[in-house]
């Protein structure tokens, strides 16, 4: 074999290595970044509230935005806020982001979760008839109140309100007696 011929074969191996050592590179540099710097979700599973909820109708919002750029975002209808923070704190629930009235968590309860902001205010209105306000939140004992059905934040919240202003509300034998969801017309379609 010539020197050139040596040349020629030589060269081809050297282009052959330096081609499968570009790739490897390229490969290893790829997984790397893969594992260190995941690309975000395409799919996301975001906790609702019911139905024609404020909740339920913002995240209908988030979905059409998403879905612009590719992500799908898959709502989960749940009864409201408190549902909601079950949910998040469940890392069984595959719940990714989800919508919880203020003052429902705290660090203390879901050490886990991170706050993304607030999207709205949510006010608790008290509308009340016969009521003696003197005597503050006291004034409601022995009434009938609606606070919210289970699983909601308006519930959670009304009964921490009632718990600091008024306690004790529960009687140790009884649940809640003097609290309903809705009142049986209100659920038929009536007013509450």
């Amino acid at each position: 074999m010539d020197e050139t011929e040596f040349t020629r074969v030589h060269r081809r191996y050297v282009v052959i290595g330096s081609v499968a050592a570009a790739v490897l590179l390229v490969a290893a540099v790829a997984i790397t970044l893969a594992i260190v710097n995941p690309t975000p979700p395409r799919t996301v599973v975001m906790t609702t509230g019911s139905a024609g909820s404020a909740y339920s109708e913002v995240a209908d919002r988030y979905r059409e935005i998403l879905a612009r750029d590719g992500v799908e975002l898959r709502l989960m209808p749940s009864a409201g806020a408190v549902e909601n923070l079950n949910r998040l704190n469940d890392p069984r629930s595959n719940v990714s982001v989800g919508f919880v009235q203020g003052g429902i968590a705290n660090e203390k309860k879901s050490p886990e979760l991170v706050s993304l902001g607030t999207v709205f205010y949510e006010p608790l209105w008290f509308f009340y008839r016969d009521v003696h306000l003197e005597l503050g939140l006291g004034g409601l004992r022995g009434k009938r109140i609606s606070i919210g059905p289970e699983g909601s934040g308006t519930r959670a919240l009304t009964l921490e309100l009632l718990a600091r202003e008024v306690a004790p509300w529960r009687n140790p034998g009884r649940d809640h007696a003097y609290f309903v969801g809705l009142s049986r017309s209100a659920q038929a379609g009536g007013s509450a």
